[in-house]
């Protein structure tokens, strides 16, 4: 990146990939509870363990694409409050990296059987097609594109490294693809692209004209509002209250 783009890019591309990681693992933290429980499965009731890799597919599928939507929209406003002004190369790298790194995190459920049940060679192989995808794509898009083209060749590593561990565990169980795009996940997912188109075209439209704190509410406004029938509606919404209820009432000074 510094090669093709400057030292300054690199900068920019810092701290948005920190941002968007730092984001990224308020979720992907829950996942590391998946290894010991897919271990102790396959010791004691193996057929489970599919079911369970499915069930925890889905709960990531339906929290990743709002959770990739709040980040996008997010972005500009956190550009804003970090940087004091609205700065082209961090938002549009944060993007690129919000786009790989979230959508990369579908794979995480098939990354944490892997190492539960002892399958290391798949998320090695995930590991080292990505440091080809950038060696070689960031070469090439570097040339091309500058630092943009580095950053977009990271993002692409992301999703190249997800779908090798992703596609080759669905085949090597069994598992249908069409598990991977269930039919209720679809209304979440197209939600979250509504609620992307908005909460960037509210940014882009009113910034010029009100305060940083009308355009944030407006902004989140036209994130949740395409979002709200379709996660209100979904399965897992109820599943994930009651999850947390019991979390909640389990902490210390909770309810009994």
């Amino acid at each position: 990146l510094a090669k093709f783009g400057g030292v300054s890019l690199v900068g920019w591309y810092e701290m948005a990939n920190r941002m968007v990681i730092q984001l990224r693992s308020l979720l992907n933290s829950a996942s590391e509870a998946l290894v010991p429980a897919f271990a102790h499965l396959q010791q004691t009731d193996a057929e489970a363990v599919q079911r369970v890799y499915l069930d925890a597919y889905r709960m990531v599928f339906f929290l990743v694409w709002p959770a990739l939507a709040f980040t996008v929209v997010a972005t500009p406003l956190i550009s804003e409050v970090w940087i004091g002004r609205y700065e082209p190369h961090f938002v549009n790298y944060a993007f690129l990296m919000a786009g790989g790194l979230f959508l990369a995190m579908l794979s995480t459920p098939a990354f944490m059987a892997n190492m539960g049940l002892g399958t290391l060679r798949p998320n090695m192989v995930s590991y080292a097609s990505m440091v080809l995808v950038v060696a070689i794509l960031g070469t090439v898009l570097g040339l091309v594109h500058g630092g943009a083209g580095v950053v977009a060749a990271f993002a692409i590593a992301y999703l190249v490294g997800g779908s090798v561990i992703l596609f080759p565990y669905h085949r090597r169980h069994g598992l249908p693809l069409r598990s991977l795009l269930s039919r209720e996940n679809l209304p979440v997912m197209a939600g979250s692209v509504l609620a992307m188109a908005a909460g960037l075209v509210t940014y882009y439209e009113l910034r010029d004209h009100l305060g940083l704190g009308a355009i944030a509410a407006l902004v989140f406004a036209g994130w949740a509002l395409p979002l709200i029938g379709p996660v209100w509606l979904h399965p897992l919404r109820a599943r994930l209250g009651a999850m947390l209820s019991r979390r909640f009432r389990r902490a210390p000074g909770g309810a009994s």
